[in-house]
């Protein structure tokens, strides 16, 4: 059985039928669910995110928990973009946003978290609620084998980047390769490193695109070493903001991501190429 929150309501597949739910709000502003069709020992699967208003957290939260209550044989969260995961540094009186997530979700009772290339890998195995990663591997395939046939190289922002893309090198093995060393300073990104040579087409590949600063800063860096076109890849992208539009004045010719997050499904914009995720869905019910 799958439900869909109000956000990823576009996700909707013509051949998988949903299932409708309620939300209810008191004037006290307490939230009710209902659940108009039969759940018991059937497999729920909720599309949702905690990447949202905490409107939509709470009745997310409330919807899950309501299914399992209703004894549902299973309760899967597909959340394409698994929130919370860029806070886990692990200093004292500060929040750790992915393990905040996991006792949520936990709580309520999910059984499953299926998500898009996750960006914190190493604290995955730390988690009580079982992950099962998906790779946007097959949604941008294609379009990268015909950037790679023109000669264009691989650029990774950071070590992490080049670790949770390392699928690129096993398809593409002949292409080459560069990363720098990024460091953090607040809200200023540092570019400390960059090895080797560089020819004058290039594939930036990255998971996240929040503000773009980290992208930005990138391509002013390759700029700089003498490249002279981009061609940006990310997996998740918000578009906060207005930092990302400087991307087309450095170099940026086109600029590909996934539609795992709302703000990417509505974004217009001639060098924008926004994937459908839905193929994936299908991976999973």
């Amino acid at each position: 059985m799958l439900f869909i929150q109000d956000q990823y309501q576009y996700l909707t597949l013509p051949s998988v039928q949903h299932n409708v739910y309620v939300i209810g709000q008191f004037a006290h502003q307490e939230f009710q669910i209902l659940i108009p069709a039969d759940t018991f020992n059937k497999k729920c699967i909720v599309i949702g995110s905690l990447t949202a208003r905490a409107d939509l957290v709470v009745s997310l939260l409330l919807l899950l928990s309501t299914l399992k209550q209703s004894r549902a044989a299973q309760v899967v969260l597909f959340s394409p973009y698994l929130g919370y995961q860029r806070q886990d540094k692990k200093v004292i009186g500060i929040s750790q946003g992915l393990f905040f997530a996991d006792d949520l979700l936990s709580a309520v009772g999910v059984d499953e978290i299926v998500t898009i290339t996750p960006h914190n890998l190493e604290i995955l195995h730390e988690l009580k609620t079982p992950v099962t990663m998906l790779s946007e591997q097959l949604i941008f395939q294609d379009d990268l084998a015909s950037f790679v046939a023109q000669g264009f190289e691989f650029v990774f922002p950071d070590r992490g980047a080049f670790l949770r893309h390392r699928w690129l090198l096993e398809i593409f093995p002949l292409a080459i390769h560069h990363s720098f060393e990024k460091k953090r300073h607040e809200e200023m990104i540092e570019l400390l490193s960059f090895q080797g040579s560089i020819g004058s087409q290039v594939i930036v590949y990255d998971d996240i695109l929040d503000s773009g600063q980290t992208l930005v800063q990138v391509c002013k860096a390759l700029q700089l070493m003498g490249v002279q076109e981009i061609v940006i890849f990310v997996t998740h992208a918000f578009f906060h903001g207005t930092i990302w539009m400087e991307l087309f004045n450095l170099g940026v010719v086109a600029l590909y991501c996934t539609n795992s997050l709302p703000e990417a499904h509505v974004i217009k914009h001639e060098r924008i190429h926004v994937k459908s995720i839905s193929f994936l869905l299908q991976k999973i019910i």
